[in-house]
């Protein structure tokens, strides 16, 4: 599990969990986002959105599965990248 500290500046809305759930879906692991004692299906657009995800929120990514070492490096640039607009790294 590692922690990462997002830049957007308001809070997990529709299109960014969007993003991370279109992502999510490229990868055969498993994975998880925990926030403020909830955990989120990254696979799941309504489940990001449930966890309540405030501006500048560090959270928790938890990947498990064949090809999770790929998904951690892949699923923690587009996080740490997410601007209010979108993917902006």
């Amino acid at each position: 599990m590692i922690t990462i500290q997002l830049k957007v500046k308001s809070r997990l809305h529709a299109r960014l969990c969007v993003i991370i759930s279109k992502r999510a879906e490229t990868y055969l692991s498993r994975m998880h986002l925990s926030y403020d004692g909830k955990i989120a299906e990254l696979r799941s657009t309504i489940s990001l959105m449930l966890l309540g995800v405030q501006e500048g929120s560090k959270v928790q990514l938890d990947v498990q599965g064949a090809d999770e070492v790929l998904a951690v490096a892949e699923m923690q640039q587009l996080l740490e990248g997410l601007t209010d607009e979108g993917f902006g790294g």
